[in-house]
């Protein structure tokens, strides 16, 4: 360093010292005046919302519900709820966000950055809950208040935040609100430990059988087809079922009444699928109720706007982003928390690209003016900027990346290389963890390999195509022509005649078996031969005890009686003595009845005597010759039996005769094959000695 000349003055190299001094600092000072400053935060931008309100009646509605409601209607009604609690108030409504500031910590955020007296509260579109602060001095319940809307079973996630509002007003205003508070949690305290279940009273999961009931939805061309093709499936079933019924009572007869009972059945399930899809109750209603009234979306429908630019419902956001592009801005949505990067040198890389670059860190939600589609969005902004270009919107929390095109030629593979690219970017991270810079990097590798087209047709986005090709089919599609889509005719014809085949010989298989088990267990009493017996004695008892002594067939009924009484009272009775005693007690009481005398004269069934007298013979193999194995008949027909109707309708294998135990620990035998004296008889009394026993005592 050289010494100043002495050829100056004191003054000029007290002054010469001082701009060597002073210059550096003045050089560094350009430097530091283009480093962008610090982003607010999102409870500084929306505090800053808040101050441009009125004065203790401010209320800041998030333009991400846009799409949802008329934003500055929803604000006066949210307002005027507020306006009841006569403190001063500052709301913000917003959709459910993943930002580093949200619920208590906002509030708290805002209380503290604003400082005035009064309630801070935050409104979550989709939440049943609410997320307070209040300064020192504000006296309002606000912990019970909040527990109440919280259980408040009259809303649930549709319900719309001036609704919320309105609920959460009245809570504090309630003067019971304390005492309703604390019954509330001690109940779901003690269902919860009864239920050892800890989760919220609101909680709701919904069913399969909901999910299936929404599939048949007759309101829209995809439930008509789903609705068609079951009824045609079940009525096929119906028909084929039917086919195979009349085909088995070919043989027994009545087919005719059959095929029309199937026939009848399945014009029924198909007439009453479409009565319930042409009275459509799940069509909204002009009478809907005031709450379902005003949480209907009040701006124009997604669908209409998506049949013509900008695509969206309502331009206020797009507009503040579109302006923020000029000159290749890079605009930040405020309620992202989360780091920018160098974002100046980003634009500085943008501008080398071949085509225009236009890029936007925005967050998305379903009640946005896009539906929160990011690919509508970015066409929204491209039809409002107007220039060529490549327009992409990202989601900084890694939600949604949207791209648009004019005048630009994209290769087919652009969605899929940018989603490649974020991914390389954020490594085993998750893309919402990159600064925004680095997050939208990846762009500048698409613009490469885009070029400049000024005769390229501006892009479409696929919600817009997709609705347009939905509309087309409409126009086409008549909701009949839905309903009879394509699976309406095979699953009449062939699918569901193949169900109801399986299923008609499935119920015939379990029913068969159901059936020949409970005759295996009807033809085995066992050790209910017993009561039976001594029940149907007391009854014959009785009957003699009214009839006069010298009526017809009394002498024979007295025998009967006396002789099943006589088996009852002998220790020696085995299971064939029960039954033989049932058998002739019930016939004592049939002879003694008028109107079942005949019957009494008639053998009774040898396939089982239980089953009372007979109606006819038939030759059957279950015929033994007293005490052998063999057919007691000539060929393969066995000997004929006397049989009860039942018996002669059923088939050989369907035929199961009474089974009894005759010695202690032994196996029970049909009673055909026991050489027994109540078999030879066929349990006729008047073939029967007086004292049965004598006789039994030598079979035994």
């Amino acid at each position: 360093m050289h010494d100043i000349p002495r050829c100056f003055s004191g003054a000029a190299r007290i002054l010469a010292a001082a701009l060597i001094t002073v210059l550096p600092l003045l050089a560094a000072h350009p430097a530091s005046a283009d480093a962008p400053p610090d982003p607010p935060t999102p409870a500084a931008h929306l505090a800053g919302l808040l101050e441009d309100e009125p004065e203790g009646e401010a209320v800041v509605v998030s333009d991400l519900l846009a799409g949802a409601y008329d934003t500055h209607e929803l604000g006066e009604r949210v307002s005027a709820e507020f306006a009841r609690l006569d403190t001063p108030f500052h709301v913000v409504v917003t959709p459910p966000m993943s930002t580093a500031v949200e619920g208590d910590d906002l509030v708290a955020a805002l209380r503290d950055r604003i400082g005035e007296d009064g309630v801070y509260v935050h409104v979550s579109e989709g939440r049943t809950s609410v997320a307070t602060a209040a300064t020192p001095g504000v006296r309002l319940p606000v912990d019970d208040a909040e527990y109440l809307l919280l259980i408040d079973e009259d809303l649930d996630y549709d319900s719309s935040p001036a609704l919320i509002a309105e609920r959460y007003v009245d809570a504090l205003l309630d003067p019971e609100v304390e005492r309703k508070a604390d019954e509330a949690r001690e109940a779901h305290l003690e269902a919860a430990e009864q239920d050892g279940d800890d989760r919220s009273p609101s909680g709701e999961e919904d069913s399969a059988f909901a999910d299936f009931l929404d599939g048949l939805r007759p309101d829209d061309p995809t439930g008509l087809g789903n609705l068609g093709f079951l009824a045609a499936t079940a009525a096929g079933a119906v028909l084929g079922a039917g086919g195979l019924a009349v085909y088995s009572r070919l043989r027994k007869g009545r087919p005719v009444l059959t095929a029309l009972v199937y026939g009848v059945a399945a014009v029924s399930v198909l007439a009453a699928a479409g009565l319930y899809a042409a009275w459509n109750p799940l069509a909204p209603s002009e009478e809907a109720g005031a709450d379902e009234q005003e949480e209907a979306p009040e701006q124009v429908p997604p669908e209409e706007a998506l049949a013509e630019p900008p695509y969206v419902a309502e331009t206020v956001r797009v507009d503040r982003v579109a302006a923020e592009m000029e000159d290749g801005g890079i605009p930040v949505d405020p309620l992202w928390s989360g780091e920018r990067g160098d974002l100046a040198g980003l634009r500085e890389r943008a501008a080398e690209a071949p085509v225009p670059v236009y890029m936007a860190s925005v967050i998305s939600a379903d009640s946005d003016e896009s539906g929160g589609d990011t690919e509508v969005l970015a066409h929204a902004l491209a039809h409002t900027v107007g220039e060529d270009g490549l327009y992409v919107v990202m989601d900084p929390r890694g939600l949604g990346t949207g791209i648009a095109t004019r005048g630009v030629e994209l290769p087919i593979t652009a969605s899929s290389t940018l989603r490649e690219g974020v991914s390389e970017a954020a490594g085993e991270g998750a893309p919402g963890e990159l600064p925004v810079a680095e997050h939208l990097e990846p762009v500048l590798d698409l613009a490469r390999e885009a070029e400049p087209d000024p005769g390229a047709e501006d892009s479409m986005p696929m919600a817009a195509e997709s609705l347009q090709d939905e509309e087309g089919e409409a126009d086409e599609e008549s909701r009949t022509a839905s309903f009879l889509g394509e699976g309406f005719f095979p699953g009449l014809l062939v699918i569901g005649p193949i169900v109801g085949i399986l299923l008609y010989f499935t119920v015939a298989l379990f029913g068969g078996s159901a059936q020949w088990w409970a005759g295996v267990v009807a033809a085995a009493p066992g050790r209910r031969l017993r009561p039976m017996a001594h029940r149907d004695v007391r009854r014959a008892l009785r009957a003699l005890e009214a009839a006069p002594p010298d009526g017809p067939g009394v002498a024979e009924a007295t025998r009967e009686a006396d002789i099943a009484l006589r088996v009852l009272r002998d220790e020696r009775a085995d299971e064939l003595d029960q039954a033989a005693a049932a058998v002739l007690a019930r016939c004592a009481a049939d002879r003694l009845d008028p109107q079942t005398a005949d019957a009494a004269e008639r053998p009774v069934c040898m396939v089982n005597p239980l089953h009372g007298p007979s109606d006819g013979r038939a030759r059957t193999r279950l015929a033994r010759t007293v005490g052998s194995e063999s057919s007691a008949g000539a060929g393969d027909g066995g000997a004929s039996l006397a049989m009860c109707r039942g018996c002669l309708d059923r088939g050989e294998r369907r035929r199961f005769p009474l089974r009894v135990r005759v010695r202690e620990g032994g196996w029970r035998v049909p009673h055909l094959a026991l050489d027994r004296m109540w078999v030879r008889s066929e349990y006729r009394s008047r073939l029967i000695p007086d004292d049965p026993f004598e006789e039994e005592a030598r079979a035994r």
